[in-house]
């Protein structure tokens, strides 16, 4: 899926230079964004809904608006941003996968804007013709999210499938057959593999990697992923080992994985996908994501988020800290030392990032006081909640602080047990003992 939607973009901006403005592309490319900010010369923001995009940003180089602006060689007016952006909108969902894919023009952009890349399938794509270029920024969710974003159990059904019901029970699996059972599922779900990338002496940042296809090259399985490498050429060499990390439901699947060089895979009209090969795992350890088990919150439960600075204490946080500093949230799921925190939204404020310590307030209906938990955020990105929209997932560790009543700790310790102990009870048929006849 991944591929064909990538193939869809490429070909519906190609499409859409021809119909508006008669251009022919000469030259094409793709390339990966990794994770944050940046200026991105856009012009036009579409919506999608019902297809396997949420939302495309179109942008423009200086030559290219001014082509669009300008008068044609016959001194008629071009068309225009809203007739390129009209015309990518019907040639990209004509192609889309998707039970009726609709698109629109959600608005017109005029100079830079700032987007947040997530780093997970987070994609660009540059068409390069006579008169400018066009360029395509997309975030292209997996199947796996689209699947979970309809509530479907695609998922479990694909696990149960290809691995052993006690799989999640294990702290390693090293069986040839299992493994490779394993790395077919991978490859199913188009998994995302979380590369350490060696980038100096000890120091290494984590980039992710489509799994895309495996083959037999030289008698070893070779495991393909859509991950460029090119900036990290003098550091990363064939042969050198990295570290993996595959998140599978409440797991992640570490391994070692050695890098055998540069390839590239192929993706429409000429245009490769620049990726690396890595000699397929033939091991993997079982760590549990959160170092306690996390259990789903209904909905109800309101978190109010105050990012602290360096003056303020903990305990009047909330006392003096302006309105429009406090982040709303909705409570996803909670643990015994930590919580996962969710709203509609496709960027996180600048102020929430990863390392930051904030103050939580939590509200829960039956309480009569809101709860203040200190935290310090680990985690800060997006997925889909459902098939057409983006939300935000903020994941925080409980921290113990001198100035905010442990009580708010305990509360949230005898909750998570109450909630594990009430649905342990669901899952155990107790049964009835058979009444014995009396003589």
């Amino acid at each position: 899926m991944f591929l064909e939607t990538l193939k869809t973009l490429v070909l519906a901006g190609r499409q859409a230079l021809q119909d508006s403005l008669g251009l022919q592309v000469m030259g094409a490319a793709v390339s990966q964004l990794h994770h944050g900010r940046l200026s991105f010369p856009a012009v036009a923001e579409i919506k999608v809904r019902n297809g396997t995009l949420q939302a495309v940003y179109l942008g423009c180089d200086p030559a290219l608006t001014e082509t669009l602006t300008a008068a044609s060689d016959a001194g008629r007016p071009r068309p225009g941003v809203e007739s390129l952006g009209k015309s990518f909108v019907d040639n990209l969902v004509r192609e889309m996968a998707g039970r009726n894919p609709r698109g629109s023009i959600e608005r017109i952009r005029s100079g830079k804007a700032s987007i947040t890349a997530r780093g997970v399938r987070s994609y660009g794509v540059r068409l390069a013709t006579d008169r400018g270029q066009l360029f395509m920024l997309a975030e292209i969710p997996s199947k796996v999210e689209l699947e979970q974003a309809k509530g479907s159990e695609y998922l479990q059904g694909m696990v149960e499938t290809y691995l052993p019901r006690d799989w999640m029970q294990r702290d390693v699996l090293e069986n040839k057959g299992l493994v490779h059972s394993l790395r077919n599922l991978l490859l199913k779900i188009e998994a995302d593999y979380h590369v350490e990338i060696p980038v100096g002496e000890g120091e290494a940042l984590v980039h992710s990697g489509i799994a895309l296809e495996e083959r037999v090259l030289e008698g070893r399985p070779v495991l393909k992923l859509a991950l460029s490498v090119t900036d990290a050429a003098h550091s990363l060499r064939p042969g050198t080992v990295v570290h993996a990390a595959v998140g599978l439901e409440d797991r992640s699947l570490e391994c070692d994985l050695e890098y055998l060089g540069p390839a590239t895979h192929p993706v429409a009209c000429g245009i490769s996908l620049d990726c690396a090969l890595f000699a397929a795992p033939e091991r993997f350890d079982l760590v549990q994501r959160r170092r306690a088990f996390r259990i789903p919150i209904p909905d109800g439960v309101q978190v109010e988020m105050l990012v602290l600075d360096d003056e303020t204490p903990a305990y009047c946080a909330f006392l003096e800290a302006p309105p429009e500093r406090i982040e709303r949230f909705t409570l996803t799921d909670l643990s015994f030392s930590g919580a996962r925190l969710g709203r509609a939204s496709e960027s996180a404020p600048e102020m929430i990032s990863e390392g930051r310590r904030a103050v939580c307030r939590m509200i829960f209906p039956d309480e009569f006081e809101p709860l203040d938990l200190l935290v310090i955020v680990r985690r800060c990105s997006k997925r889909l909640a459902n098939r057409n929209e983006w939300q935000l997932d903020v994941g925080v560790e409980f921290l113990v602080s001198p100035d905010l009543d442990r009580r708010s700790l305990e509360f949230v310790r005898q909750y998570v047990l109450a909630e594990q102990r009430a649905k342990l009870a669901r899952r155990v048929a107790v049964r009835r003992p058979s009444r014995v006849p009396v003589a």
